[in-house]
């Protein structure tokens, strides 16, 4: 984050501890996976079929609902 979008730093933790931002977080998911982020973009109405991520996943609903099973 720092390195890419430094200008959100300061939304995410203020500008005092922006420098220790990157180390809090990554703690949270857990080790680094060797993968390329992949970022997925649906409008309304889709639906996914039953399957498994090897990967840690985030979920952004930027308006409306997602229901998850």
């Amino acid at each position: 984050m720092a390195e890419l979008l430094p200008e959100l730093l300061d939304d995410l933790t203020g500008a005092a501890a922006a420098h220790a931002m990157p180390a809090r977080l990554a703690a949270c998911f857990g080790p680094p996976q060797p993968s390329n982020p992949v970022c997925y973009v649906g409008a309304g109405g889709q639906a996914t079929p039953l399957h498994f991520d090897p990967h840690e996943n985030l979920l952004c609903v930027v308006e409306g609902a997602k229901h998850l099973r």
